[in-house]
């Protein structure tokens, strides 16, 4: 968006919170990232399996989530 010049003429959002995004996000070169839970997206995953394996516990549906990441709430007062 910076390099051809064009923040601000649409809307421009991402996945990862790097620090680049963050800069970009804090700049108003682009609105928003998504905040990915990627903690509970393997560590869950992992211990579901596991107990499924070992003890026959059956898998169920676990809400890993996203978050939305805006300058407005990120970078506020």
């Amino acid at each position: 968006m910076k390099q051809a010049g064009l923040p601000g003429t649409f809307a421009n959002g991402g996945f990862e919170l790097v620090p680049g995004v963050l800069n970009a996000i804090e700049n108003n070169h682009t609105q928003w990232s998504i905040a990915q839970n990627l903690s509970a997206q393997s560590w869950v995953t992992s211990t579901l399996i596991h107990m499924a394996i070992e003890n026959g516990y059956p898998p169920f549906s676990y809400d890993t989530s996203v978050g939305v990441v805006e300058r407005e709430a990120q970078f506020a007062g």
